[in-house]
């Protein structure tokens, strides 16, 4: 789950914020169980084999493909902008201006740009709407 579901799926009235509080020292009672990094695991741990995905894969929509973030010509010529500027921007040595260009990189960026309004398009749709309602323009 991601960030998004606290606060916009589940409300704070479910409890979930109280759940969260308390989870980790839940966890941290019972001896055998331990929090890591990622970095942590692969450091710990020999690979046991390999999953071998060969197309990529989404929560979003009935598709679960990439389609929510790059199934229109906008997104497609988003992507391949910010991503020609990579260089440019990092020879800048420019922290402010690197973390600006990195933030663009964001999957919501490209995700609030779909015209998908079919089975999913109606989350499609209010998010469009509330972007352009709240966020400014970045032109490339």
């Amino acid at each position: 789950m991601d960030y998004e579901t606290f606060g916009e799926h589940q409300w704070p009235e479910t409890g979930i914020f109280d759940f969260l509080k308390l989870i980790p020292q839940e966890i941290l009672s019972i001896l055998i169980l331990i929090f890591k990094t990622p970095s942590e695991v692969i450091d710990t741990y020999q690979a046991k084999g390999e999953y071998d995905v060969p197309y990529f894969t989404s929560w979003a929509d009935t598709e679960r493909d990439l389609s929510a973030w790059l199934g229109n010509e906008l997104q497609h010529d988003a992507m391949e902008r910010i991503y020609q500027l990579e260089q440019s921007v990092k020879e800048t040595n420019n922290a402010e201006l690197i973390c600006s260009w990195a933030r663009l990189l964001t999957s919501d960026h490209f995700y609030y740009m779909s015209t998908k309004y079919w089975s999913d398009g109606d989350v499609h749709n209010i998010l469009v709407h509330m972007v352009r309602l709240t966020m400014p323009i970045l032109i490339i």
